[in-house]
């Protein structure tokens, strides 16, 4: 028997997840089934009834609980004991900690509350539902990676439907100015690994001067990349970054090749020193979004909160490798 190709997938799926499906525990229907049945809907949601997208993104943020859910709360406890006390402290003492250690408990309510509040903003403003969805991910702790992924997914069908997909270069430009800088350093990173590269992203708090680490093996040599990734508004990366990424004095790096992202552009000093110094590479907004283009595809704004999530979670899984056990 035949599998069943991408789109008949999704339009099982759809199926499973109107109003008329039959309610279940699990839910299966909270995430899309694969990366490409949810780039296939992205494809045509524009041209999708605004209801039925409406419907979907209301069943996607509502109010649930899988049975993996209180499974992650006990590993939470296991963790706790293992790492440092006082984050472990605000780890469970955070809304959807609580609500998985009431559901633990009494086996009552759903184990995590839902936003369709958010939907109320559509479709008359739309930015504000990203922005609200934005700022419940940074107040959260604790949330299942499949429940970011579906909120994830839920912001860029707002964006592909109601603010519509960014053609030109200097409209994509303007799109990654908005960008979160701790998103658009996700966005790089993505990038750099599907030029081939293992990415792995610097902590946003002590980055040590450089945000992005990409490594790759070659016949003979091993090549590693130093990313800096500037989103600037208007000014440009002046030439005190490029020193100070030419001096980062960890030996380790000292064979590194050199890169500075920007979504602006570089002063004529900063140009001058990465002139002098030819293992710098400087990437401005205009190089960036053909690069973009070509190895994240054409349509990378539409899934661009898809992208960014899988980027934050694979850089963890290399954090997590590289740590000493």
């Amino acid at each position: 028997m035949d599998e069943p190709s991408v789109k008949e997938v999704l339009e099982q799926w759809l199926r499973e997840s109107s109003f008329d499906a039959p309610p279940s525990n699990m839910r299966p229907y909270v995430t899309f089934p694969s990366d490409e049945a949810f780039a296939l809907y992205l494809s045509d949601v524009e041209d999708r009834p605004e209801q039925e997208v409406i419907d979907l993104l209301w069943r996607m943020l509502s109010a649930c609980t899988s049975i993996m859910d209180t499974d992650i709360y006990r590993l939470m406890l296991n963790h706790a004991s293992q790492v440092d006390q006082e984050d472990a402290e605000v780890a469970l003492n955070s809304g959807s900690m609580k609500r998985l250690r009431w559901r633990d408990k009494t086996n009552q309510g759903d184990a995590w509350e839902g936003v369709t509040w958010v939907l109320e903003m559509l479709p008359a403003r739309p930015g504000s539902a990203i922005q609200a969805l934005d700022l419940y991910m940074l107040a959260q702790h604790g949330l299942p990676d499949r429940r970011i992924h579906t909120i994830a997914d839920a912001i860029d069908i707002i964006r592909a439907k109601w603010i519509g997909n960014p053609k030109t270069i200097a409209e994509r430009v303007a799109l990654l100015k908005e960008l979160d800088p701790r998103k658009f350093e996700a966005l790089v990173a993505a990038l750099w690994r599907e030029m081939g590269y293992e990415t792995v992203l610097t902590p946003s708090s002590q980055d040590g001067g450089y945000d992005v680490h990409a490594t790759r093996d070659l016949v003979g040599r091993n090549e590693r990349v130093i990313v800096e990734c500037k989103r600037y508004k208007e000014k440009k990366v002046p030439v005190a970054i490029v020193r100070a990424l030419n001096g980062l004095g960890n030996p380790d790096l000292a064979h590194a090749k050199l890169a500075i992202v920007t979504t602006s552009g570089f002063t004529k000093g900063a140009k001058k020193e990465a002139e002098d110094n030819r293992r710098t590479e400087l990437i401005d907004g205009t190089t960036l979004v053909p690069m973009l283009n070509e190895h994240l595809g054409a349509d990378w704004p539409k899934r661009l909160e898809h992208i960014v999530r899988l980027a934050f979670q694979e850089s963890s899984l290399s954090n997590e490798e590289q740590a000493p056990s």
